[in-house]
């Protein structure tokens, strides 16, 4: 997936850990694995998130 990213004053966003994380929490709560689309959306998000300084 993607490198951690890092500023000086914050830790590393272990973008991988957190999609791990959000694909267990989908299929908990959904009894399905999500979709490559699905993934790939909130791969869209976290990367728009990150260039705004969200995250």
């Amino acid at each position: 997936m993607s490198r951690p990213t890092t500023t000086e004053s914050e830790p590393a966003l272990d973008v991988d850990a957190v999609m791990t994380q959000l694909m267990d929490e989908f299929k908990r709560r959904n009894g399905r694995e999500a979709t490559e689309d699905e993934v790939r959306q909130w791969m869209a998000e976290i990367s728009a998130a990150i260039a705004e300084g969200g995250l």
